[in-house]
C-alpha cells in the first residue's frame, strides 16, 4: 500500500489566512442570523404564505449539505484556497441574486448558493486552517466558531434597522456581497501554502472514499448529527414555547442571544480547558452537562428561570462543535477537507430532523416540555458516544492543542 505526497516543510503562514477564515465564519452567521428577519419581508413583497416561506430554510439547507460534501472533497483533490476562492464566489452569487430578487423563486434560488457557498467556504477555511496550524489545530478551528458565534449575536442588530425600513433589507444583503468581494481579494492575495497530501492509491485506507467506513468518523458525524439538531431545535422552539408561559411573551425576544452569549464566551474559553483535558473527556463532560442542563430548563417553573436554564444549557454546548472537528482534523489530516465536510453536512441534517421532530410532537398533542425532551435526550446521547472506546489517534495531539 502506497501513497504519493506532497512533502510538508516548517511552514509559516500569514495571520491574514486566518483573519479571512474569521470573516468567512462571521458572515455567514450574519447571513443565517437574519434569514428569520427575511422572511416576514419576503412573505409581504412576494404575497407568500409561511409554508412558501420555509422553502427559505429547505434551499439554504439543501445548498450548505450540497456544498460541504463537494468542496471539502474538491479542496482535498485541487487545494484549499481554489475551492474556497470558488466558494467565495458563489455567495456572492447568491447575496446578489437575493438583494435583487424581484419574484420568490429568485430568493429560492440565491438561499441555495448562499447557503452552499457559505457553508462551503467555512469547511474549506477550518480545513485549511488545520492543514497550517497542526500543533494549534483546536484553538484555530474553535476560533472560526467563536467568529460564528459572534456574527449569530450581531445578526439580528444588524439587520432590524434595515429590514424595518420597507426596501432597505435589499441593500443588506448587497453590504453583505460586498463583503463577500472584500474577503475573496483579501484571499486571492495570500500566498496559501501546499500543504495536503495528495492521495493517489484508492486502495489506501485514508483514501477520501474509504472515509465512509471509518468507524470514528461516524461517530463524529453523528455526535453533529445530534448536537446541531439539539442546538437549533432548542433556541428556534424556545420562544415559542416561552409565549405559552404567563410573563414569558415579554422575555421570548431575548431567548437567541441569552443562549448564543454563552456560547460564544465559552468558545473563547475553550483552548485553556483544554490544557488539562483530552478532546474525548471534554466532549463527554460538556454533552453531559448539557443533557442535564436542558433536561432542567423543561421543568423551571418562570420564565426568567428558564432564561437561565438556557443560558446554562448553551455554556455546555459551547464546545461541542469545536471539539468534534479538531478532532476529526486530527485523526484524518490527510483528508481534512473530505471529513470536515462530513462532519458538518451530518450536523446540517441534524439541524433540519431534529427541530422538525419537535414540532412534530407538538402538533401530536405533546406538550411543549414533553416534545422538548428531544433536546436532553440528544446530548446524551453523544455523551455515551463519547465512551465508545476506539483505535488511539494516528496523528495529532492527544490533548488536541
Amino acid at each position: 500500500m502506497s501513497e504519493s505526497s506532497v512533502s510538508q516543510p516548517h511552514l509559516q503562514p500569514s495571520v491574514w489566512i486566518a483573519v479571512v477564515a474569521f470573516a468567512i465564519s462571521y458572515l455567514f452567521a450574519v447571513y443565517l442570523g437574519a434569514m428569520g428577519l427575511l422572511l416576514p419581508v419576503v412573505g409581504e413583497l412576494f404575497r407568500a404564505s409561511p409554508a412558501v416561506q420555509g422553502q427559505v430554510f429547505l434551499a439554504s439547507f439543501g445548498g450548505s449539505v450540497t456544498g460541504v460534501l463537494l468542496s471539502g472533497t474538491l479542496s482535498d483533490a485541487f487545494g484549499r484556497k481554489q475551492i474556497l476562492l470558488g466558494s467565495l464566489v458563489t455567495t456572492f452569487c447568491g447575496l446578489a441574486l437575493m438583494g435583487g430578487a424581484t419574484a420568490f423563486p429568485l430568493i429560492l434560488l440565491g438561499a441555495v448558493l448562499v447557503g452552499g457557498g457559505g457553508a462551503g467556504a467555512q469547511t474549506v477555511s477550518s480545513a485549511l486552517l488545520s492543514d497550517l496550524y497542526a500543533e494549534r489545530r483546536t484553538l484555530f478551528i474553535n476560533g472560526v466558531q467563536v467568529a460564528f458565534g459572534l456574527g449569530a449575536v450581531s445578526a439580528p442588530f444588524l439587520a432590524q434597522a434595515l429590514f424595518a425600513t420597507p426596501g432597505q433589507w435589499r441593500l443588506f444583503y448587497g453590504i453583505l456581497a460586498v463583503a463577500q468581494v472584500i474577503t475573496l481579494m483579501v484571499l486571492a492575495t495570500l500566498s496559501v501554502p501546499a500543504t495536503i497530501p495528495v492521495i493517489r492509491d484508492s486502495s489506501s485506507p485514508r483514501n477520501r472514499f474509504h472515509l465512509l467506513r471509518e468507524p470514528y468518523l461516524l461517530i463524529l458525524c453523528l455526535s453533529a448529527f445530534l448536537y446541531s439538531g439539539a442546538e437549533v431545535a432548542i433556541f428556534s422552539w424556545m420562544p415559542t414555547y416561552l409565549k405559552t408561559l404567563p410573563g414569558g411573551d415579554t422575555v421570548q425576544g431575548l431567548v437567541v442571544s441569552v443562549f448564543w452569549l454563552p456560547m460564544t464566551i465559552g468558545r473563547i474559553c475553550l483552548n485553556l480547558v483544554l490544557r488539562v483535558i483530552s478532546l474525548e473527556r471534554l466532549r463527554l463532560l460538556l454533552a453531559s452537562g448539557a443533557a442535564v442542563a436542558s433536561a432542567v430548563t423543561l421543568f423551571l417553573p418562570t420564565p426568567g428561570a428558564i432564561l437561565v436554564g438556557v443560558a446554562c444549557t448553551g455554556l455546555c454546548f459551547s464546545g461541542v462543535f469545536s471539539v468534534l472537528l479538531a478532532d476529526g482534523g486530527n485523526r484524518y489530516p490527510e483528508t481534512a477537507g473530505t471529513s470536515l465536510g462530513l462532519i458538518v453536512a451530518t450536523s446540517g441534517a441534524g439541524a433540519a430532523v431534529l427541530p422538525w421532530l419537535v414540532g412534530t410532537l407538538q402538533d401530536a398533542g405533546f406538550s411543549w416540555s414533553a416534545s422538548l425532551v428531544v433536546v436532553p435526550v440528544a446530548a446524551l446521547l453523544i455523551a455515551l458516544l463519547a465512551l465508545i472506546p476506539l483505535p488511539n489517534k494516528t496523528n495529532g495531539n492527544p490533548k488536541g492543542r
